[in-house]
C-alpha cells in the first residue's frame, strides 16, 4: 500500500512540474497572463486531490449514492409526477 501512495505522489509532482515548465508555452498559446495560468494550474491540482480523495468515500457508500453526491443530485423519483 505504501508502495502504490508513493508511486501516485510522485506522479502527481511529476505532473505538476510538467505543468510548471510549460507556463510559458500555456500563456502564449491561450493569450492570457502567467497568473490566469498558474491559477488554472493550482485548480487542476486542487481537483487532482479531490479526485484521488473521492476513492475513500466511495468504497463507503454504494457507487450509485456516491455520483448522486458528487453531481449534487437528488435520488430518482419511484413515481413519475402527473401535469
Amino acid at each position: 500500500m505504501l508502495a502504490v501512495l508513493g508511486a501516485a505522489q510522485f506522479l502527481m509532482v511529476l505532473d505538476q512540474a510538467v505543468m510548471n515548465v510549460a507556463i510559458s508555452q500555456l500563456v502564449e498559446d491561450f493569450d492570457t497572463t502567467v497568473t490566469t495560468i498558474q491559477l488554472v494550474i493550482a485548480l487542476y491540482a486542487l481537483v487532482m486531490v479531490l479526485v484521488v480523495a473521492s476513492h475513500w468515500p466511495a468504497r463507503r457508500l454504494s457507487t450509485r449514492r456516491f455520483e448522486q453526491l458528487q453531481v449534487g443530485s437528488d435520488p430518482p423519483l419511484t413515481e413519475t409526477a402527473t401535469v
